[in-house]
């Protein structure tokens, strides 16, 4: 007899993941401003194909490392969320036409070499298009990843 089942992750099993995957490995953050409609990320994602989607440098802008909190469980869910805030510092350049509307947890410091390991897509009305002067802060907590 052979048994097929599916499986689910105990809370401590969905904490361990989260530990595992944010805490000891170091992950940055990436800002995406493709143009509207031209780049959605999404599971099957590749850091390379983002990347040509990424904030230019131009703006000052570069990848941020992110401070994670201990895994928690919240309303079931094994739960993370950056413990400090993350600051981009403030614009060298106008952003341009392009807003920033993606966000994406990478195990790259800079390149294309590397994963993506979470995503984000900021709601419509609330992407960012900073200009010269302006500082770009994600705050502690800004960023929160499940598991359920």
């Amino acid at each position: 007899m052979i048994f097929k089942m599916a499986g689910e992750l105990s809370n401590e099993g969905e904490k361990l993941a989260l530990q595992k995957v944010f805490i000891d490995t170091t992950t940055y953050v990436m800002l995406l401003s493709p143009a509207t409609g031209a780049f959605t990320i999404s599971d099957t994602s590749t850091l390379s194909a983002a990347a040509a989607y990424e904030v230019p440098s131009n703006t000052g802008y570069v990848r941020k490392a992110v401070t994670w909190a201990v895994p928690s469980v919240v309303s079931g869910a094994g739960t993370i969320s950056n413990s400090a805030q993350i600051d981009f510092g403030s614009w060298l350049v106008d952003q341009g036409a392009n807003k920033i509307s993606q966000i994406a947890i990478v195990d790259a410091a800079s390149g294309t070499s590397g994963k993506i390991l979470a995503w984000f897509t900021l709601a419509a009305g609330s992407e960012l298009q900073p200009v010269a002067g302006q500082p770009v802060r994600i705050p502690a907590s800004g960023l929160t990843i499940s598991i359920d």
